[in-house]
This record gives structure tokens, sequence and C-alpha cells, in this order.
């Protein structure tokens, strides 16, 4: 070869001194920049040779590969002298070598000085091992934090760290509650999203103020050093896949893509979502301490970060106290709404102009709402008010009503404002008129998945709407609970040959109805077909009660049984239940699945 090299990879080979010896004065490799000798053995070749290889390459080596070479400690000491000049170094990897913590701090401190690196790959050092060769983890995260106080103290500034130390030294950090490292790995954060969530499981405040220290640090930076590319800090206490990828459990490579690309947040152009760092949470109200400082804290730097609060509860404040956070809050970004505000329906009007604004919301769910003290007219104006909101909500997939008074009469408004289809509707102890049962049927374009109906009183009412609006959502519905609604035998023979075509569904419950057992065996009969079915609760027959609703043990089993038995000769299940209701005593069910299951009584 008479041309110059720039890069050269040997791999899996065997080598000799010899080799070592004409590679080292081999004329064409004066101007290599890529060198990959991974998985040659070097444990019996002389150090010196790949010692005066290196020193050839001093001006020119940026990657350096000498993964899986079986180096121990005395081999890397002879290189650190040559390593320390390559001063074009930009990455190095020295994984799968057996080298010791002792070794590790003395390499680091070689490499000091190569201010170009931004790749660095180190072995986990030979302490962390036991004698069979599996980490213990608690010495490995001991010698992690050993190793970045040796970091700490010897670069400057920080973003010369290995990137794949940052993780377990955040963690490491977090556990012995070290306020300075925390602050400093923020700062210097190399991967695109910090998902710091996690330190929510132990809540902190010292802690937690830390990390918004460090953020601020990161803020007031005029020009980011290279290799800095934080773009979101992540504060929901969720799983992060990230977080798998420096345990070794995962390959993957943390995505470069941000928070806000991949939510797809409509009407927001790219730049907009670029301008600034993101501070992604769930916020409840009334807030902890921690989210009542990160509020203060947003409020102040709201000129150069967004806060993007994509799940808000609110529970029982008083509206002015509320209105606050919501005219800070940036609205398209929530994506889940819950009021658990315990309030009247005056009350409740008054969030209708910041809900509106909420315009990728997918996700509403209403708790305890009483009428208050209002005249009729007044009533009606504040629940058209109200039910117009959704009619705005053009994302919504899901909607809970729970314990909420103005629905009796409303479903027909109600349904019609609502613009696009929903997924799940649940809706709760609530009063059913018969035109709200109605407007099932007139609910077009619906492609319902789940529905919920509990504490929904339905006796005495026309369930021919209810079948033709199973009929029509058959071939999506996935999951149907029509607890506790007071349905009798008339009621559900008459859903049944509607039932029997919901070829989907895979989840079924109809505790707390007062069905006979002859009634329950022509359910068991109509659902023969449904192959997807993976869960079924059904109540226990009225036949096993007595005069004052007590249940007859022996009674119960025998029924239960007979109904089992009339299954297994229709068809297979995996999960079925038959439950008895709560005991009057104790608040707990009979329950019946491979046996009977008695109450605490």
């Amino acid at each position: 070869m008479e041309s110059p090299l720039e890069t050269l990879s040997i791999t899996r080979c065997l080598l000799s001194n010899a080799d070592m010896s004409y590679l080292s004065q081999c004329p064409s490799i004066h101007m290599l920049k890529h060198l990959d000798l991974s998985g040659v053995t070097f444990l019996n070749l002389d150090n010196l040779l790949l010692r005066s290889l290196l020193e050839r390459l001093t001006a020119t080596l940026q990657i350096l590969i000498l993964k899986d070479c079986m180096i121990m400690d005395f081999q890397i000491s002879a290189l650190l002298p040559a390593l320390s000049q390559c001063t074009q170094l930009i990455e190095v990897n020295f994984l799968k070598n057996f080298l010791s913590v002792a070794s590790i701090r003395k390499l680091l401190q070689h490499t000091a000085k190569l201010t170009l690196l931004t790749r660095e790959l180190y072995p986990a050092p030979d302490e962390v091992y036991d004698d069979f060769g599996d980490v213990h983890p608690d010495r490995f995260s001991q010698l992690c934090s050993e190793l970045m106080e040796t970091l700490r103290g010897i670069r400057q500034p920080k973003e010369d760290l290995p990137m794949l130390l940052f993780p377990p030294l955040f963690k490491e950090a977090d556990t012995q509650r070290r306020k300075k490292i925390i602050k400093a790995l923020v700062t210097d954060w190399p991967y695109p999203c910090l998902p710091s969530g996690f330190l929510m499981n132990n809540p902190n405040l010292e802690i937690y103020q830390a990390m918004l220290d460090g953020v601020d640090t990161w803020l007031r930076r005029r020009f980011r050093p290279r290799g800095q590319k934080l773009r979101v800090v992540d504060l929901r206490n969720v799983c992060h896949d990230f977080w798998e990828v420096w345990t070794g459990r995962k390959s993957v490579e943390p995505s470069a893509e941000t928070w806000s690309e991949r939510q797809g947040v409509k009407g927001l152009s790219r730049p907009t979502l670029r301008r600034h760092l993101k501070i992604v949470t769930e916020l409840q109200l009334p807030q902890d301490e921690q989210q009542a400082l990160l509020l203060q804290w947003a409020e102040k730097r709201r000129g150069s970060l967004q806060l993007c609060c994509v799940k808000l509860t609110i529970g029982t404040l008083p509206f002015y106290k509320v209105r606050g956070v919501l005219k800070f809050l940036q609205p398209e970004f929530i994506k889940e709404l819950e009021l658990n505000t315990v309030c009247n329906l005056s009350t409740l009007a008054h969030f209708v102009p910041y809900i509106s604004k909420m315009s990728h919301l997918h996700k509403v769910m209403v708790i305890r709402i009483f009428r208050g003290s209002i005249t009729t007219a007044m009533e009606d104006k504040w629940i058209t008010k109200i039910m117009s909101v959704f009619s705005k909500l053009s994302c919504l997939q899901h909607l809970s009503l729970d314990d909420v008074y103005f629905v009796n009469d409303h479903m027909k408004l109600l349904l019609r404002c609502l613009k696009t289809p929903l997924e799940s509707l649940s809706i709760s102890l609530c009063q059913f008129s018969q035109s709200d049962l109605d407007s099932f049927a007139q609910w077009t374009h619906c492609q319902l998945k789940h529905l919920y109906l509990r504490g929904v009183i339905l006796s005495d009412l026309n369930f021919l709407p209810l079948k033709f609006f199973l009929e029509s959502v058959a071939c999506t519905l996935k999951t149907l609970k029509l607890k506790d609604c007071r349905m009798k035998d008339p009621d559900l023979r008459v859903l049944l040959p509607a039932l029997s075509q919901c070829s989907q569904l895979t989840s079924i419950n109809f505790y707390d109805n007062d069905f006979s057992i002859d009634v329950l065996k022509e359910l068991l009969h109509h659902t023969a077909n449904l192959v997807q079915l993976t869960k079924e609760l059904y109540p226990a027959p009225k036949e096993v009660y007595n005069h004052l609703g007590y249940i007859n043990v022996e009674e119960f089993s025998q029924c239960c049984a007979e109904l089992k038995n009339t299954i297994v000769t229709e068809r297979q299940f995996t999960s079925i239940c038959f439950g008895s209701s709560a005991c009057y005593d104790c608040g707990k069910r009979y329950i019946f699945e491979l046996e009977t299951t008695l109450c605490d009584c």
C-alpha cells in the first residue's frame, strides 16, 4: 500500500509481535484517523509495540477502538503516556477489557486534556463483578459515584464526562441526596431529554430545587457547549425506555426526537416548538410543595421556557385560586383534564372559557357536580353553556361523567355536541330518563370501543334504543359495563340479540343487576360465539337471596356451579366470575370463580 490510510480495521484476528512491529512501522499509517482493533487479543503481545503505534498517530488519530482486547491493568499503564498525546481524539472505546477502578481512574486522568473527546466508552471496573461474573448493583453504583468524583476533580468543563455515565450517576446522586452533583449533571446533560420524573417516587424538596437550579444554569448560558442537546425536561412520574439503555437491558440509543414532535401538537409550527426548553409535567391542584415550587419557578422564567402540562387534575379549590394557574398554563398542551371540584353548576360554568381553549384534550373526566341554588331558567343557561364546550374539543376520545346531576334529560344535547367519535364513554351515579336512553339510538358516526354505565338507574325504561345502539357499534365495542343499573330479566332479553353480534367484546360486566338463573343461562348462550372474551363478570341469580336480601351460601354455590356448567357445554372461557351484591355487614361480595369465595363476615 503506497497511499496513506485514513481508516484501518482489524477485528477478531490473532496478531503476533511481528505483526504489531510491522504495523507500527508501516509508512501507510502516518495519516491514520480511525483505528479499530476490536477482538484482537493483546494479552501475550509486547505492550511497547502498541504504544509505539499510538505515538506515530498522535497528530491524526480521531477514533480509537480497543474493544474486547483482553487488556489488563499493566497493559493500560504502558499505553497511557502515548494516549494522552493523541490530541485529535474524539472517540475512545475500551469496553469489555479487564480494568480495575484504579486503572480506569488513571485512564480518565490521562485523557483529561483531550478536549475534543465527545464519546468515551469504558468497561465496568473488575471490582463490580462477583465470583460468578455477575454485576453487583450496589457496588456498581458506589464505584460509579467514586469515578464521578474523580471526573469532577480533573475535568473542566463537565461536558467532557462520558455520556453513558450521566444516567447512572444521576440516579445514584438522587439516592444519596447529592444536591451539587444533581445540579451539575442537569446543567451539562448530554441527551435531548432528561426524564427526571422518577424523583417523584421519593419526594425531596431540596433535590427538586437542585434540579431546577441546574436547569437555571443551562438557561443562563449564552452559548451551548458542543454535545449538549437538552430540549426537554420531563417531570412526569412515568416509565422511560431511556433508563433501560444505560443498564444494558436495551441497545437502542436515546432518541433525538423532541417531546413536542412526538406528541404531534397540531397548530404549532416547528420553529415555535423549538424556541424554548420544554418542561413537561402533570399538575394536581391543590398542588404539593414540589408543584408549587415548579409553578413559581416557571412563571418567573416564562420567556425562556415552555411549561407543558399534559395532564391537569383540579380538586376542591375555590375557583379564584385555580384561575391564576389556568391563565399561566398553555392550554394547547393539556391532553387530560380531571375536574373533581365537588362544585355547583355555576362554578363549573366558570371553567368553560378555559376548557374551550384546550384544543388538544383527549380525555375529560368530570366528577361530583350538584345543582346549587339557582332558578330553572338560569340552570338551563348554565347547562347549555357547559355542553357547548364539547363542540370545541375536536380531539376528544375519552369522556367520563361521575355523579354529575345535569346528565339527566340532557344526553341528547351532549351527544349532539360531540364532533369526533369517542373511544370510551363512562357515566356513573346518574339518573337517566327515557329521552336520555333514546339519544343513544340517534348517536350517529359512533365508533365506541368502551361503554361504562355504573349506578345509572335504567329501571322502567324501554331498552330498544340501547339495543339499536349496541348493534351500531357491534364491530368496534370491546368493553361493556352495565353495572348496578337495576336491570331486570325483560331488559336483558331485549339486549341479547344485539349483544351476540358484538364480536370484538373482550370484557363484560353485569354485576349488581336483578337477573334470574334462567335469563343468565340465556345470556351465556348468546355470548357463546364471542371468542374474544377474556373477562366476564355476572351477577349471582336472584334465587340465591332470602327475603331479607342475604345470601344462601349453599344455594349460591349450587346455582353458580350450574351456570358454569352451562358455559362449559357452550364454549371455552378465560376468566369468569359470578358475584353477589355487597354484603350488608362487611361490604364484600360472595364470589364464585372456580369455587365459592365467601365475604369477610
